[in-house]
């Protein structure tokens, strides 16, 4: 015989609770699942140009080229591609513009030949909409000096010094600190001597701080 089962309201109301605590993947986990496939593969450059599509999704759609090492690439931003700030924040296309730096995700299999466009599935902007204005830096670690909070390192004081000049950051708790390769990383494998790519910005005090740290 068939079973009838009857939602009564504390079983609804358990369920929307249930429903209520799963929150959204963040930005970091969503790299790393992407990255996951085979077939999907990272690049990351400066943007020297970017020109929305006159459409419906005109601040949705258009494309993209960016510098990555001596190469200049063509990006299709279709309605469909998840634009997002580097804390993870939806924004537009018209967000993206030349001089800023992106991280952009696709699949090698949407790609027939090394000349054709890269048709984006994700592209992860190196600026939050909150503190526009950030900044690369890359060199070698000069100094370090860490602050331990219950044991463990939680923040940092850096020089960094290249070819023209040197810049002294803070390394805040929320700073995203990823080797090489792009894994997270903790702060204590982070150490003097190391060269490593720096996106930093000015608070209102003109306090260097960064918002992402990654080993080179």
């Amino acid at each position: 015989l068939p079973i009838l089962l009857i939602a009564t309201p504390a079983y609804a109301a358990e369920v929307s609770s249930i429903r209520a605590e799963v929150r959204p993947m963040n930005i970091d986990r969503q790299e790393a699942v992407l990255l996951a496939d085979k077939d999907m593969k990272m690049l990351e450059g400066a943007v020297e140009r970017a020109c929305p599509i006159h459409s419906v999704y005109k601040d949705k759609s258009g494309f993209v080229d960016i510098r990555s090492g001596d190469t200049t690439h063509r990006i299709v931003i279709k309605d469909t591609t998840n634009l997002l700030s580097f804390n993870g924040k939806p924004i537009s296309f018209s967000d993206i513009k030349a001089g800023k730096s992106i991280k952009v995700f696709y699949r090698r299999s949407e790609r027939p030949s090394k000349r054709a466009p890269l048709m984006a599935q994700l592209v992860r902007a190196f600026f939050t909409l909150e503190t526009d204005g950030i900044l690369t830096f890359d060199g070698k670690i000069e100094s370090l000096l860490h602050t331990k909070h219950g044991g463990n390192y939680s923040s940092a004081f850096m020089v960094v010094r290249n070819s023209e000049g040197d810049i002294k950051v803070a390394i805040e708790p929320d700073t995203k600190l990823f080797d090489s390769r792009w894994n997270p990383i903790s702060l204590d494998e982070i150490e003097k001597g190391e060269n490593i790519q720096l996106k930093y910005y000015e608070d209102a005090a003109k306090v260097k701080k960064a918002e992402s740290l990654r080993k080179l």
